[in-house]
């Protein structure tokens, strides 16, 4: 059974910013005082809960960061809600999660895992020069199940067999997960259409993005297709975008034997993005012929990369 603290939003903060009502690092976010040191608003995945990115969260915050871990509508409870929010709702979810960080923040990285990285690349490119940059683990832009392509023909039918009343409830089927006791074991048709949504509105909104970006992807992930990461550094038209390529054949990379590799990859982002933010406000001029962008492979030798 899930804990109920599972589902609830995950606040670190960094020790300095004047943020309340923090209970042994998880809870809701108090007040503060002032702006903090730089923020990271962290998204997980779909069928996910907070409690799925907190190993990254607590190594960010280890190194310096104030992180929130947003919870999207419909996830972190029960299953059975959701069929009953789409994924605007889901953004709803991450933008509320922004808002919160900006309090705290002068400067805020949106990240995400999975659908989580749509969602945080669609949070980017709505909020143009008011985010600074943003991370994107495992995203998927064309899943690898051939069945995809039937979902909305499944699910006119399966709406058709309710109101005729051939059917009660909403269609769904249990599936087995990579993370137990913390995602759903339960999925619906309805949600995977969102999910489906949801990428096609990152498709749409992507060539948006003006912040820094680094899109990290498995090479071997069995439910994504592996040119998922390529295809989205192709369709970026920011000026700094960053692929980090890593040789795992799994999808839950965030946690796990391996998963620090992952963490020092994006902290390295991060840690980039800071130093050219202060570049700037010292009106420190780029290096001429700065590069566009960049492709990092990075290999796993050492861990378990058994799904």
């Amino acid at each position: 059974k899930r804990p109920k603290q599972f589902g609830e939003p995950i606040f670190l903060d960094s020790g300095d910013s004047g943020f309340s009502g923090i209970s042994e690092s998880r809870g809701r976010p108090g007040y503060p005082g002032g702006p903090g040191r730089p923020g990271v608003v962290l998204v997980h995945g779909y069928l996910g809960c907070p409690e799925q990115v907190r190993p990254l969260a607590e190594y960010l915050h280890s190194h310096g960061y104030n992180v929130y871990c947003v919870r999207l509508a419909g996830h972190g409870t029960s299953s059975s809600q959701l069929p009953h929010v789409t994924w605007a709702d889901w953004m709803d979810s991450v933008m509320h999660g922004y808002a919160v960080m900006k309090q705290h923040c002068d400067r805020v990285v949106v990240a995400g895992f999975s659908l989580g990285g749509m969602l945080a690349l669609l949070a980017a490119a709505r909020l143009g020069q008011d985010i600074d940059g943003a991370i994107c683990i495992n995203t998927p832009v064309r899943l690898r199940d051939k069945r995809m392509p039937l979902v909305p023909a499944m699910v006119r039918f399966s709406r058709v067999m309710r109101r005729v009343g051939l059917r009660k409830g909403y269609a769904f089927w249990r599936h087995t997960t990579e993370s137990p006791g913390i995602n759903y074991d339960h999925n619906y048709l309805v949600g995977v259409s969102e999910v489906r949504r949801a990428m096609a509105a990152g498709r749409r909104e992507i060539r948006r993005i003006e912040c820094p970006v680094q899109v990290v992807q498995a090479e071997d992930d069995p439910l994504i297709a592996p040119s998922s990461g390529k295809t989205l550094l192709a369709e970026l038209t920011c000026d700094e975008k960053v692929l980090t390529e890593l040789s795992f054949n799994r999808h839950m990379i965030i946690r796990g034997p391996g998963s620090e590799l992952v963490f020092a990859k994006m902290l390295s982002f991060l840690g980039r993005n800071r130093t050219q933010h202060a570049a700037s406000e010292n009106r420190i001029a780029p290096e001429p012929g700065a590069i566009r962008f960049r492709v990092d492979s990075l290999h796993a030798e050492s861990n378990d990369q058994s799904k």
